[in-house]
């Protein structure tokens, strides 16, 4: 599957997943703008790396033993379709389309990791938003003692008037 294939797949994921949650969505939005730093080589080196080449004659077995190994961890009473799936998934882009279907249906079959650089990215935002609440919260405290010193001001006004 192309990178934009992939892409254009955690952009709807995530508006789904995200529906209603601003927080999510920012979130989303960085780790999208985070990979799109990296361009394409970290796909392609993702790709290469998770790769393994097969002889023409072996494709399909090849195909129906992964898409096994993946209903055996994730979904036991379905794997006696991996046969079946597998001729259909008769080329790279069904096989990839195929996965991300299944990931989709069995999301417990994602596991997240995270690079350094993306961890420290992700600490660095973080770190931001502690500030910001950091910022805000002592904004609110100091509006509200200046709220509490006018009211005290003003209610000395008022019993030195009574008096």
């Amino acid at each position: 599957a192309s990178k934009k294939s992939c892409d254009d797949g955690f952009k709807s994921c995530s508006e789904q997943m995200c529906a209603g949650d601003d927080d999510c969505k920012k979130s989303a939005d960085i780790n999208s703008m985070m990979l799109n730093m990296g361009g394409c080589q970290l796909y392609d080196q993702g790709q290469y790396g998770s790769c393994e080449c097969a002889k023409s004659s072996k494709v399909e077995e090849k195909r129906s033993a992964a898409i096994r190994s993946f209903y055996k961890k994730f979904a036991p009473d379905n794997i006696d379709k991996a046969d079946a799936l597998a001729k259909k998934a008769d080329s790279v882009g069904k096989m990839a389309a195929l996965f991300r279907k299944l990931t989709a249906k069995y999301p417990d079959s994602i596991r997240i990791e995270m690079d350094d650089e993306m961890k420290m990215y992700e600490k660095m935002m973080k770190d931001a938003k502690m500030d910001k609440e950091t910022a805000d919260g002592k904004e609110q405290e100091e509006q509200e003692e200046e709220e509490a010193a006018d009211d005290s001001d003003a209610t000395t006004v008022n019993m030195d008037d009574e008096f």
